[in-house]
């Protein structure tokens, strides 16, 4: 019986490590796509002065 609790106690872990890696995922998208929509606010910003 101690067994299988430390089985389900593990299994518990690795959810959370999963749960975690899962949040630093999505918060890297989030970074990525702010990068992203920064670089094209500056390509529009640059193209304009070009225009000029």
């Amino acid at each position: 019986m101690k067994e299988f609790q430390e089985i389900i106690e593990n299994i518990e872990m690795m959810q959370m490590r999963l749960s975690l890696m899962k949040l630093n995922l999505l918060e890297q998208q989030l970074i990525t796509k702010e990068i992203l929509s920064d670089i094209k606010h500056l390509e529009k910003h640059l193209g304009s002065k070009e225009d000029k």
